[in-house]
């Protein structure tokens, strides 16, 4: 799993899993790699058996990338919102805006990625994806200002000017 052999790997994690069942490390290593191999449903139903056991934010926001991955970008948005509120780290709040932006409700992924960014104000990427819905909403003004902040604490991303050079 370490070296980038998913494929490999995978029947080592199932063989685990038969003998220690409750073991939550290796369960989430599988659910990872079935969802990076695109074993959706397989993947789907690895995390959703884990989330009978033990309900976590973590859980939550790895079905919502099975879900996005399948194309079920509604379902994506349910599991990263759940996650995101049982655990408000920067990617879960980051992966809930996205996800909004992708299903185009712009007006909620600026009050995802504001809230956010209050709580993370240093995260360029949460700034460039406010910056984006922004754009997207027609406040391209804001979009400007958002995205120079963005490039504020972190300025060798390029996302940033990537962004302003477009607009």
């Amino acid at each position: 799993l370490q070296q980038g052999k998913l494929e490999a790997a995978i029947p080592h994690l199932e063989r685990a899993q038969a003998i220690d069942p409750a073991n939550y490390a290796n369960s989430y290593d599988l659910a990872v790699a079935l969802l990076q191999t695109g074993k959706l449903d397989p993947a789907r139903e690895q995390v959703r058996r884990l989330l009978s056991a033990k309900e976590t934010g973590e859980l939550h926001n790895l079905l919502g990338d099975v879900e996005e991955r399948a194309g079920n970008l509604v379902a994506a948005a349910e599991e990263y919102q759940r996650a995101a509120h049982m655990d408000p780290t920067e990617d879960h709040l980051f992966d809930w805006g996205n996800n909004l932006v992708q299903l185009r409700a712009f007006e909620p992924a600026t009050d995802v990625f504001s809230a956010a960014i209050a709580r993370y104000p240093k995260s360029a990427r949460l700034h460039v994806g406010l910056g984006i819905a922004q754009y997207s909403r027609g406040q391209y003004e804001d979009a400007v200002k958002t995205f120079c902040r963005a490039a504020d604490p972190a300025p060798t991303d390029p996302r940033a000017y990537q962004f302003l050079g477009e607009m």
